[in-house]
């Protein structure tokens, strides 16, 4: 792949950005299509067959992988299940079609006819693949009506051998190599295991056995529930609907939706109906997944980001769709073989839409009842017949078993997973070697790659027959914490140039041939305007030129905030204030090169220390004065570094290169050096965030805190999951957790010159575009000179610049008015670095919403002189007074510390330099906690605001009294309310006591004031009635007075082994009695005594 770079000479050169190799023929054993068009040999009618290969799968992946072994001129057997060939697609559903352009799905040596529908129905494909097996004369080389009964390898002769059994006689056949070719959904159909099938009494089937619509209606149904929410879904739905059946429809979790029109895009996958299916392949298929894979995606967002709410209709009729710009469809195809729709526009989201067809979305059926399925919600939904379009098992080796027979385990136990993409962002699996058996091959996918990946199977089982197929790369890295979709890499070419995906040129191709202007926007324009072909003559690679990423709204918020706080009118001027701090900064930077070079003299000062003779031998050994001269010209490349970093700060905070020369020269003048360690440091952080080299340091720790916060937060389809991280350094953990998609992150540092580097890796996001030489200024722990002066390309991915919003200053300061804003809050080798760490408890609870996650992975070194220096049990106790409830981390996190508790621990380390001889490792303790909440709702069911249950109050004393959350789900009903949780001690015992004073307060009103103007005006008597009761007061206000006492005692004695059932005791009196006394008597004070007497009852009485 070659990407285009305008220089300073105004010429355009290309570049080689990423090169793949294929292997299109052996010059030996060439492919000859010729010999397709030959009879075959008919398979011979013995018990005991031989052959070079066996495919097991005669649908239309195996036999376009037996054409291909035909035109090499390589023996095989095909074996089907199927009686008769173009089964595999007579027996799918009526109503099926292919959701994606023929000409995508065209099969090698024989296209599909160009009348044919552009959406392939199922009846064509079937027509098709029987006129390629009878053009090829395929049919004598395959035994139809066949199983597998079982299979074994004899590793030494390196054969295989299958026992068969053939329209119902028992064979044997033995080959040298296996190809396993079931098809895009594999073979297995998966339905749920869910409870009392048997209470179900009518047509219960899966989506590949079902037929039609009117096949149910004759069968007696009038309704149907559609289990499953993707293509096949889509199409029983629609089928059902245009029969005359009720529809409805679960959906388990949002489903992303694609618009056919995106799906069939030329800069995507309708690349295919603009150019030949050659040079779409090579496209598509030659650039690693990782990238190429992506350049779709990008396409599809774009469209999708002009059209935000094309399915908010879709969402409020009730399915949950996912677009686009949270989505991705290369994605969906490698990790799941599908789970998605693709929005056809024959109808299925409109009867949706209106209505026609009811959806239940965010649940699962649980139980069969006799009317239909229970679901996990506790509701019924009814119906009277099932359709489970609930997919197939995708890992060929879980259903080995019904493709091979006996002995398919052992063959299964050497086996590679299937599906998903690996470390180095490759799909796992399929159309290659095995890393623990021979000879054997998984062709599988959609029709588009059995023609691709055909020709890659066949040319390898032709090579491993001809004993010339090299050994394979079997040693691939496993994947850790990296997301699902790395961001690929973004050109800077303009911020006007449009997406495009281009064929390349051989390299004889000249910039002058294609340049009819002067800049990259004018040349991208005209390679737009002209058909590809006629530009270039189509090669192997692929040029592709994407749009440069704009800032996000957010991220220009924040942007216009920031230059806001950094004004010299916005809050004091002083050392602390933004600009000061910025400009400091600045300071360090732009006089590295002196700062260094001063260090340098010093050492050369010493060296000048040694005698003669020593110096004789060091320059003679190791050349000494060369080491330091090296170690010069290296500074002198860091400052280049560090000037650039200058220029971007100057150009992002908007500051004047004349007001920094004067705040420098000033703070020079009162003889302030510019800070060195600092922004040496920085440096070195690009190397610990942004290198390969920092990949040890990171794997340590990010799984933790990454796989925590898939844990707790799996569904991110709405992207509406706010996270921060403080202490965020130069980004990289930031980044990514962004990419788990989903996610709106917050990053935040104080340092501002961290803040200076990250701003320059915003502007400078290409990888591998910046160099920098961080070792320089440390002459220990080296193993050899050449670490010491080693060069680090950064960064090692692209940094998408609006994917993380930096917000920079102090952490327990900058979101002040943002209280219960954040969903996730992650600190990372953090807390430790707190003058004050109360401080930063508390604002991790404020900034925390109810219910909020925080993850912590980190030492507790205390290098900074904190007021306050806990131990790691001093810290639990601490956060669970505070509010906090530790709830489960996940095992990469290490290993428990405590056994009563969830904290874990691990080793992580923080050095910088993975070749040092030294390095600070640390067992770094990490939880996850969350924010306590009080749910006033009841267990199990959605309730008005006023019901209150689940939860309880701990009193620990009259002093310390911490509410605490029990488990339970939180429902989804809005009517649920929220209240924070906190030490709660001294608001309990100052209301109990109040009780106490206020029962001593009507005491002296009943007993002493009950005839005066004040006692009837409380009591709300008249003077009459008053004086007839003045005997009945006095005997109630002793009653009061008995409870006040009773109040007061369990204040002053709480460990009492009764004082609870006591308390519990009065406070029931208290609250019946002024129940009913307000009730009934219309006693106005009675209301005051009644309502907090009913609160204590209720929390005294569920802690006990």
């Amino acid at each position: 792949m070659m990407l285009p770079e305008k220089v300073s000479d105004g010429q355009l050169h290309w570049k080689i950005w990423t090169m793949a190799t294929l292997l299109t023929a052996f010059d030996d054993f060439p492919e000859d299509v010729r010999l397709l068009k030959e009879p075959s040999t008919a398979i011979g009618s013995g018990t005991v067959l031989s052959t070079d290969v066996v495919i097991v799968g005669g649908g239309n992946a195996g036999l376009i992988q037996a054409a291909r072994l035909k035109a090499l001129n390589v023996d095989f057997v095909v074996i089907e299940k199927n009686p008769q060939t173009g089964d595999n697609w007579a027996k799918r559903y009526d109503y099926m079609r292919f959701h994606i352009g023929k000409n995508y799905c065209q099969m090698p040596y024989l296209p599909y006819p160009e009348e044919a529908e552009y959406e392939l129905p199922r009846d064509e494909l079937q027509r098709h693949i029987q006129r390629f097996a009878r053009e090829f004369d395929l049919g004598p080389r395959v035994l139809n009506n066949s199983k597998v009964k079982a299979t074994s390898f004899d590793e030494n002769a390196q054969v295989w051998k299958l026992d068969l059994i053939v329209e119902g006689a028992q064979k044997s056949i033995t080959c040298r190599a296996l190809i396993i070719a079931t098809g895009s959904g594999f073979s297995t159909p998966f339905i749920p295991d869910v409870a009392d099938r048997g209470a179900f009494k009518g047509p219960s089937l899966h989506s590949s056995s079902f037929r039609s619509g009117k096949e149910l209606l004759q069968h007696g149904a009038k309704s149907v529930i559609i289990i499953g929410s993707a293509n096949s879904a889509f199409d029983v739905l629609e089928d059902c609907h245009n029969a005359g059946l009720t529809v409805q429809m679960i959906q388990r979790s949002p489903t992303y939706v694609i618009p056919m029109r995106y799906y069939a895009h030329p800069q995507g996958l309708g690349i295919f109906d603009v150019v030949s299916a050659e040079v779409a392949d090579a496209t598509i298929n030659m650039g690693p997944v990782a990238i190429g894979g992506q350049l779709p995606g990008l396409v599809h967002a774009a469209m999708a980001a002009e059209e935000p709410d094309r399915y908010s209709e879709l969402n409020d009729a009730g399915f949950k769709a996912v677009d686009s710009t949270k989505a991705d469809l290369i994605d969906h195809l490698h990790s799941r073989a599908g789970g998605f729709v693709v929005d056809m526009g024959t109808g299925g989201v409109d009867l949706i839409v209106s209505g026609t067809a009811k959806v239940r979305s965010g649940v699962t059926p649980v139980s069969y009842t006799s009317s239909g399925l229970r679901l996990s919600d506790g509701t019924l939904m009814e119906g009277d017949s099932l359709v489970w379009c609930t997919g197939f098992e995708t890992d060929t080796r879980k259903e080995l078993g019904a493709i091979l027979g006996e002995g398919a385990d052992a063959v299964a136990s050497k086996m590679d997973a299937m599906l998903g993409v690996d470390g180095e962002g490759e799909l796992r699996g399929l159309w290659k070697r095995h890393g623990g058996v021979d000879g054997l091959w998984v062709l599988s996918g959609g029709a588009g790659q059995h023609r691709w990946y055909s020709n890659v199977v066949g040319l390898q089982v032709k090579g491993w027959l001809e004993g010339i197929l090299p050994d394979a790369y079997r040693d691939t890295l496993e994947r850790s914490y990296q997301a699902n979709k790395p961001n690929i890499l973004v050109m800077r070419l303009s911020a006007t140039i449009p997406l495009a995906v281009l064929a390349c040129a051989k390299a004889a191709l000249a910039a002058e041939d294609i340049a009819k202007g002067d800049t990259a926007i004018d040349i991208h324009e005209d390679l737009a305007a002209v058909p590809i072909e006629s530009l270039f003559e189509v090669h192997e690679v692929i040029v592709t030129l994407t749009e440069e990423f704009k800032p996000s709204p957010r991220y220009e918020a924040e942007h216009k905030a920031l230059l806001k706080r950094m004004s010299k009118s916005h809050g004091k001027w002083d050392t602390t204030h933004p600009r000061a701090r910025l400009l400091d900064a600045l300071h360090g930077y732009v006089r590295y090169r002196e700062r260094q070079t001063a260090e340098l003299d010093k050492w050369r000062r010493m060296y000048k220390n040694t005698s003669s003779s020593q110096k004789m031998v060091l320059e003679h050994a190791v050349g000494y004065t060369k080491k330091m001269d090296t170690i010069a010209s290296l500074i002198e490349q860091n400052h280049v570094l560090c000037q650039q970093i200058v220029d971007g700060a100057l150009e992002f905070y908007g500051v004047e290169r004349d007001e920094m020369m004067r705040y420098i020269e000033a703070k020079e003048k009162e003889n302030k050096a510019a800070e060195r360690v600092s922004v040496s440091q920085a440096l070195k952080h690009y190397v610990r965030d942004w290198t390969v080299s920092g990949l040890r340091e990171r794997d340590a720790a990010y799984p933790c805190i990454i796989q925590s916060l898939e844990q707790y937060f799996p569904d991110r389809s709405q992207g509406d999951v706010k996270v921060l991280l403080p202490g965020a350094g130069v980004g990289r953990l930031g980044h990514e957790v962004a990419a788990l998609g989903g996610l709106e992150v917050t990053t935040n540092e104080w340092s501002m010159y961290m803040n200076l580097a990250y701003r320059f890796l915003e502007k400078h996001p290409r990888v591998g575009s910046n160099n920098v030489h961080p070792f320089i200024d440390g002459w220990s722990h080296h193993a050899s000179t050449a670490d010491m002066f080693r060069g680090v390309a950064f960064p090692d991915r692209p940094v998408n610049a609006s994917a993380v919003v930096l917000v920079e200053g102090d952490f327990t300061t900058a979101f002040k008015g943002q209280n219960d804003h954040f969903d996730a809050l992650v600190t990372h080798f953090f807390i430790d670095t707190a003058r004050n760490l109360m401080s930063y408890f508390e604002t991790i609870h404020g900034l925390l919403r109810k219910g909020g996650i925080w993850v912590n992975l980190g030492p507790l070194l205390y290098g900074t002189g904190p007021y306050v220096q806990l131990s790691l049990d001093e810290i639990i106790a601490v956060v669970n007074a505070m509010g906090f409830e530790f709830v489960d981390a996940p095992e990469s996190c290490g290993e428990l510390t405590f056994a009563d508790e969830k904290v874990r621990g691990r080793e992580a380390v923080y050095g910088f330099n993975e070749r040092a001889l030294v390095k600070n490792a640390y067992n770094a303790q990490s939880w996850v906690m969350r924010k306590n909440v009080l749910l006033i709702a009841s267990r199990g069911r959605k309730v008005s605001r006023s019901a209150i249950s689940s939860f309880y109050i701990q009193i620990n004393h009259p002093t310390e009294v911490t509410l605490r959350l029990k488990r339970l789900s939180v429902p989804s009903s809005e009517s649920a309310v929220y209240l924070p949780s906190a030490n709660m001690g001294i608001l309990s015992t100052l209301s109990t006591g109040a009780m106490a004073g206020l029962h001593g307060y009507i005491l002296v009103l009943e007993m002493f004031l009950w005839t005066s103007p004040r006692g009837r005006k409380a009591f709300n008597l008249t003077a009459e009635f008053a004086e007839k009761t003045k005997a009945l007061a006095a005997n109630q206000g002793l009653y009061n007075g008995f409870l006040a006492a009773g109040l007061v005692w369990g204040l002053v004695h709480p460990d009492a082994g009764f004082a609870k059932q006591l308390r519990l005791f009065f406070l029931s009196c208290i609250a019946v009695a002024g129940s009913y006394g307000a009730a009934t008597a219309n006693r106005k004070i009675l209301f005051i005594q009644a309502i907090p007497a009913a609160l204590s009852l209720a929390a005294v009485s569920l802690d006990l």
